[in-house]
């Protein structure tokens, strides 16, 4: 009544902590051009294109539901294939960014990929144990190697 404070009510705000850097993703497959001004990186299931010079990313896209465990480009073709998880391959447009074909045949993840130096073919190793050739023009498996058995 005589304009006395009778009571102080405050509330003890912490102070904000610093933000965690953000956490980088593991990188699982890295593939150079064959001129050397670009890169192709792969992180979970996202490939990454990049200006080696510049350091610039040109482009990042999601290449598959799964980890990409693998890659090979040819640039002078434009052609870059992934190999994932998912049990997939996939032949890229590079300068799009389309996917131009997807293989499908291995039972179980595709490991390892390489293209032939006119890119017409591609061959994907999956943990089926076999190997399988590619025509890239049409995405039909033209041969299937099989592994050795481990153990006999």
């Amino acid at each position: 009544k005589d304009g006395r404070c009778l009571h102080t009510v405050s509330k003890s705000i912490p102070a904000p902590k610093p933000a965690d850097p953000p956490k980088l993703s593991a990188m699982t497959a890295l593939c150079f051009a064959a001129n050397g001004t670009q890169l192709v990186t792969a992180s979970e299931n996202m490939a990454t294109l990049w200006n080696v010079k510049t350091g610039k990313e040109l482009r990042t896209w999601e290449a598959h539901t799964s980890l990409v465990t693998s890659l090979a480009l040819a640039v002078e073709d434009s052609v870059l294939l992934t190999g994932s998880k998912d049990g997939t391959a996939k032949v890229w447009d590079l300068p799009s960014g389309l996917c131009r074909r997807t293989l499908q045949g291995h039972d179980g993840p595709v490991m390892a990929v390489a293209l032939s130096p006119d890119s017409k073919s591609a061959v994907t190793g999956g943990s089926d144990g076999q190997a399988k050739v590619w025509d890239t023009q049409t995405g039909t498996c033209e041969r299937t190697l099989e592994g050795s058995k481990l153990g006999l």
